[in-house]
């Protein structure tokens, strides 16, 4: 996660060191949701139940030993899983993370001396100002990092330089409204499925030690409470793929959806039993809908999975 100029986003995320803190957010995000990575895997792949990024690896990857950037790592968890989950991991010689936050660059590097990932190295950088070095690595990896980087161009500018002519960089990002201010189309659709869900579904789970509160509407904060709450949320989100387009060029894009079930179920995501059956189809439904909005035009994807080479690069695209 990186700063917008503001000291207050360099700690803003230090939660993330905090294993219960994570699993209570968890229990309030749609992301919290295994059907959720499911339905990620089918629409970048096609298959709910290979990762996306075991797809990303075996066709850009395969049996070669890239160096890795991971850019924004948070603390480590991208690549924990790069380096260990059988069901996600990938070849590697290296991998860089680069963090602002201190605490979470301290925390990613005990991590991996766990684990004994003595290729895996943890750097502090701001990615509004980075120096990582020229035609260093073979892939860069934004991992919902770069909707709060406020200098794309800066920062687009350097990770173009420190990969080798045929690199390669993935976005997996939140590219929906800059600071979250929703469309009102997308409120409409929101409130829709809202309404649709039973009332025991929507116990606001943000409330715990008080009375039970429903979530009849979703939050709808203004731009300057979203700065307030966290400076670099969302900063240029809304432009993220245009610049990319203007420094790279893309090889594969896929939507990842989002737009209406991340906004639908936060809060409330972890009254969703996903071992009832009814649940479980509840869940799809509302994704399969959303599908069909985007797929239609009707909507457009607030997440997005990307693969993108330098424009002078001799890499085709498979």
């Amino acid at each position: 996660m990186t700063e917008t100029g503001d000291p207050r986003s360099r700690q803003f995320w230090s939660f993330l060191a905090d294993a219960d803190a994570v699993a209570n957010r968890e229990k309030i995000s749609f992301s919290g949701l295994s059907l959720v990575h499911q339905f990620h895997n089918y629409l970048v792949c096609g298959d709910p139940g290979k990762h996306f990024l075991r797809y990303f690896g075996e066709k850009y990857i395969g049996e070669s030993a890239p160096d890795i950037a991971s850019l924004g790592c948070g603390n480590g968890h991208l690549e924990r899983v790069l380096a260990t989950d059988p069901n996600a991991s990938v070849n590697y010689n290296s991998i860089d993370g680069y963090e602002l936050n201190p605490e979470l660059v301290k925390y990613a590097t005990d991590e991996a001396a766990k684990l004994d990932l003595d290729r895996v190295r943890y750097h502090e950088l701001d990615l509004n100002h980075p120096v990582l070095g020229s035609a260093r690595y073979d892939i860069a990896i934004f991992f919902h990092s770069l909707h709060h980087v406020a200098e794309l161009e800066t920062c687009l500018d350097a990770v173009d330089a420190a990969l080798k002519d045929d690199g390669l960089l993935l976005l997996v990002d939140f590219v929906g409204a800059t600071r979250f201010q929703w469309p009102e189309k997308q409120r409409f659709y929101v409130e829709l499925l809202l309404a649709l869900i039973a009332d025991d579904l929507k116990v606001d789970l943000r409330h715990s030690g008080e009375e039970p509160k429903l979530k009849l509407a979703p939050d709808y904060p203004t731009a300057e409470q979203v700065a307030e709450a966290d400076p670099s949320e969302a900063v240029r989100s809304g432009e993220i793929m245009e610049v990319l387009r203007s420094r790279f060029r893309v090889i594969e894009q896929k939507p990842m959806c989002g737009t209406l079930l991340s906004l639908v179920l936060e809060g409330i995501a972890g009254n969703f039993d996903e071992s009832d059956p009814h649940i479980q189809s509840l869940i799809l439904s509302l994704a399969h809908f959303e599908e069909t909005l985007i797929n239609e035009g009707v909507l457009s994807t607030d997440y997005v999975f990307a693969v993108l080479g330098k424009q002078s690069a001799g890499r085709a695209g498979p």
